[in-house]
């Protein structure tokens, strides 16, 4: 049997999953100029495995049992300041891995198939962390669009 704080621990890890959904579609439709269509597609497939994410936790959620509704801790909502650039979407990446990571340590392991769902959650997450931090390092790498290119003799 599960404890109930764990399970309280699960929701609260769907909740989180749900608002980087919603934070990672909203950044890449500002992503849609031409010199960023790559990462907006990029940030458009991240968007699809959270979803993937959102429906194999909403199924380990329902199978636990009924849990208390909880809110989410670690990833502010969307609208809020932090959603609004990549590298605000990285440090809400980093959180929410950080999260799983401290779930998959203390989570009973005669429960496989949760901890299955949620190795394969920290892999994605790791990936996603990957490509933000080199995203961020390209955009503050990157001269600005108002900046003329220097030029080298």
């Amino acid at each position: 049997m599960i404890p109930k704080d764990h399970g309280d621990w699960l929701r609260a890890l769907l909740t989180d999953t749900e608002v980087l959904y919603i934070q990672t579609l909203l950044i890449a439709g500002r992503q849609g100029g031409a010199s960023t269509s790559g990462r907006a597609a990029m940030l458009e497939d991240q968007a699809d495995s959270l979803q993937v994410s959102i429906d194999v936790l909403g199924a380990r959620v329902a199978h636990i049992g009924t849990v208390t509704p909880s809110t989410s801790s670690a990833v502010s909502a969307p609208g809020s300041a932090l959603g609004s650039t990549l590298s605000a979407l990285l440090d809400a990446n980093r959180q929410y891995l950080r999260r799983v990571e401290v779930l998959l340590e203390c989570w009973p392991s005669e429960d496989v198939a949760t901890m299955s769902v949620l190795f394969a959650i920290e892999t994605e997450t790791a990936r996603r962390v990957g490509f933000l931090l080199e995203s961020t390092r390209h955009t503050l790498d990157s001269p600005s669009a108002h900046e003329p290119p220097l030029l080298l003799h």
